[in-house]
């Protein structure tokens, strides 16, 4: 395929977003009115594609190509993330107070002490640790935020691993990769998971979802031999995490043959205003719809009696908030931070042949 621009991958990355914000109106109004599961798988989904999406973005690599891949990843993630954090710092009374509001309607739910406001931590070092996104390396400071950003730290972490990955892939073929994936995974288990983080936030415990969607784009170049076993061992990465998972690996897979086939299927996708919005405002969602539920715990959460009516009200409420914010975010933050990012690597490079080629 000669694009990048895969319109499954716009539509999966909606219906990630989705998928995240209704579970947790779910968990927080106490409503399941949906089999859904957990929220986690969404967030692998996400992994999934950012492995695929990588891999099709990849070129050489060299030295330059590197920081340049690095420059933009962090520019694409950092500003909406900085927003957030800052919003959740300088507003932390009345986020944590929305979320004690909640959890105090149904406290047999949290007895487990999971997601509990009294682990925000957001002290000096705290914002230290998450402004470079290394709050992922640390226990204490991997899930302190009442923020989703324990995936942004793996998918940093991924990136500055993702070169390394693709020399390894390369000179060494799929199966070395797989079998340092295996070791990483196993390593994580051994070592990580002892440690106490409350979320997966450490690259070794969650590579081998990032590995997988990478494997899936090789798996639509070369032979169909080739590609067959690229995908079983995809699968079986996927197969780590369960049969949930293997079930989303074997939907990209799906998807991404038919987005290659001659009569495209899926070409209305990437047409449909509905999922370019959903796509686009996709990060904004991810990150900021808790602050949504937190609100509504703050100021309508004790008016309604039963679990049905409050999640029947809350549910609108946080679609509405958090799509208009995403929308937002997206157009005033994410583009500008993008856009500040591509001329910062354009003055790079100038600078860079200015030296090469003398005054």
């Amino acid at each position: 395929m000669g694009t990048t621009d895969y319109a499954f991958i716009h539509a999966l990355r909606a219906v990630a977003a989705l998928w995240v914000l209704v579970v947790h109106v779910m968990i927080w109004s106490g409503w399941g009115f949906l089999p859904l599961g957990d929220a986690k798988l969404a967030v692998d989904l996400f992994m999934l594609l950012s492995g695929f999406l990588m891999a099709a973005l990849a070129g050489p690599l060299d030295a330059g190509d590197r920081a340049r891949f690095w420059m933009r990843r962090f520019f694409r993630i950092a500003p909406a993330y900085y927003a957030a954090l800052l919003l959740a710092w300088l507003g932390s009374d009345a986020f944590l107070g929305g979320y004690d509001v909640l959890r105090e309607l149904r406290p047999w739910r949290w007895t487990d002490g999971a997601y509990d406001p009294a682990h925000l931590v957001l002290d000096a070092r705290s914002i230290a640790w998450h402004v470079t996104f290394a709050f992922g390396l640390h226990p204490q400071y991997s899930a302190s935020t009442m923020l989703p950003d324990w995936s942004l730290a793996l998918e940093m972490q991924f990136y500055l691993a993702f070169p390394l990955l693709c020399l390894l892939m390369r000179r060494l073929g799929v199966g070395a990769l797989v079998l340092v994936t295996l070791l990483a995974y196993v390593l994580g288990d051994a070592f990580a998971t002892p440690l106490g983080f409350r979320e997966p936030a450490f690259l070794t415990m969650k590579l081998h979802v990032f590995v997988a969607g990478m494997l899936l784009h090789r798996a639509t170049q070369g032979a169909t031999s080739q590609r067959v076993l690229v995908s079983a061992l995809a699968v079986f990465l996927a197969s780590l995490d369960g049969v949930a998972l293997v079930a989303l690996v074997l939907v990209i897979s799906a998807l991404s043959i038919m987005e290659a086939s001659d009569d495209n299927p899926l070409e209305g996708l990437r047409r449909s205003r509905i999922v370019r919005f959903a796509s686009e405002t996709s990060y904004g969602v991810y990150l900021f719809h808790g602050f949504w539920i937190a609100g509504f715990g703050l100021v309508l959460a004790d008016r309604f009696e039963t679990v049905q009516a409050r999640g029947m009200v809350m549910l609108p409420v946080v679609l509405v908030g958090a799509y208009a914010t995403g929308w937002v975010v997206h157009r005033y933050v994410e583009l500008p931070g993008i856009a500040f990012g591509r001329a910062l690597m354009e003055r790079r490079k100038a600078s860079g042949l200015q030296a090469v080629n003398g005054p």
